[in-house]
This record gives C-alpha cells, sequence and structure tokens, in this order.
C-alpha cells in the first residue's frame, strides 16, 4: 500500500483507494488527481461529500485572490 502523502505529484496507471483512510484536508483531491482516468481507478467506498475536506483558510484564500484581481483590472481600464 501506497501512502498519498508521499506520491503527491506522481502519477499512476491504476489506483485504489479507501476514502473512509481520509483526515487530512485536500486528500481525497490530491488522490483522484494522481490516477490517470477514471476507468482506472478502484473506490473501495462511495465518494461523498464529506470525503471532501477543506481548510478553512481555502474559502478567505479565494476571496482575497478574487478581490486583488478584480482591483488590478480595474487599474487597467483607468
Amino acid at each position: 500500500m501506497w501512502i498519498i502523502h508521499r506520491s503527491q505529484g506522481l502519477t499512476f496507471d491504476h489506483l485504489t483507494f479507501d476514502l473512509t483512510s481520509v483526515t487530512k484536508h485536500g486528500l481525497t483531491y490530491a488522490t483522484l488527481l494522481g490516477v490517470h482516468s477514471k476507468e482506472h481507478l478502484h473506490l473501495l467506498s462511495p465518494l461523498l461529500n464529506k470525503n471532501f475536506q477543506v481548510d478553512h483558510f481555502v474559502p478567505n484564500e479565494m476571496f482575497q485572490l478574487r478581490t486583488n484581481a478584480q482591483y488590478k483590472l480595474e487599474l487597467l481600464f483607468l
């Protein structure tokens, strides 16, 4: 069995994943990115919204990025 934290950035031809073991933010997302196609992904448990944990800092960071981008866009047209 491969540990996902150690495989970030790698891709796999085939991947079997037990979602019940997800305990960290972003782990499901990072794992799903690691397989070449959905046909080669085997889930041992159902894919549910609760499997996608989002760090509470992410929504605030996204808001800041959007605000800064909008401000920069407005400056271009002054």
